[in-house]
């Protein structure tokens, strides 16, 4: 998957990366990460998703009824374009 930066941030004292290309199709799909530092893996590999992110946001209390309404329609729809592109190809 492409990214278009990947820099050390001080202000958060992490480095942080910025994902592109990152459809709707692939809202439940795991994305992977490990730093390497001359090909050797310098942290743990962390597993995130869009589908994670709601599953976090919907069971925090003091997310709003509607962000998490938002969270749920968005997630429908993510589930709508997979069965969309999966009998269109």
């Amino acid at each position: 998957m492409p990214y278009s930066e990947f820099v050390y941030r001080s202000d958060y004292r992490a480095y942080s990366a910025k994902l592109i290309e990152i459809t709707m199709y692939d809202a439940r799909m795991p994305i992977r990460i490990t730093v390497l530092e001359n090909d050797v893996p310098v942290s743990d590999t962390i597993t995130y998703s869009i589908e994670t992110y709601a599953y976090n946001m919907l069971n925090k209390q003091s997310t709003t009824e509607g962000f998490k309404e938002l969270l749920r329609m968005t997630m429908k729809y993510a589930d709508s374009a997979r069965v969309y592109f999966e009998d269109h190809q």
